[in-house]
């Protein structure tokens, strides 16, 4: 019975753990393309999602878009953000490598993200987009 009162703070002292993070020191390029003709897109609106999570909630934060240029190629210079979130476990997490997230009219949204990312995935980039239609 000793070792559960002892365990129990433990648990909840871990849970409330969190930590402060700059994020987002890198800067992000590449092209997006059609995933059906590979053809580059214009005009594709890209917002950098930064997730961070802690016992309070969700401190996920998400910048505001950049868009691609006429030949689909796109640069978004580093964003230096401060992100509170936990260190692992019931106390949440803080991602350092941010979801890409995608947007433009007649096509479909997506968000590209990597669990093992690194400096070098997030440079030189090819990403695709659907059709609504999708592919024939």
């Amino acid at each position: 019975m000793m070792k559960i009162f002892a365990i129990v703070p433990l648990v909840v002292l871990l849970a409330c753990c969190t930590t402060t993070k700059i994020v987002g020191q890198y800067p992000i390029h590449g092209i997006v393309q059609d995933k059906c003709s590979g053809k580059a897109i214009s005009g594709v609106s890209i917002k950098l999602r930064f997730g961070a999570i802690d016992i309070g909630g969700d401190n996920s934060v998400i910048t505001e878009p950049e868009s691609t240029n006429q030949d689909g190629e796109f640069r978004i210079e580093p964003q230096y953000i401060k992100l509170k979130g936990g260190v692992g476990g019931w106390s949440g997490s803080l991602h350092e490598w941010p979801t890409v997230l995608l947007k433009r009219d007649g096509y479909k949204d997506v968000g590209y993200g990597f669990l093992e990312a690194n400096e070098s995935t997030y440079s030189s980039m090819t990403l695709t987009m659907e059709p609504h239609r999708g592919c024939p």
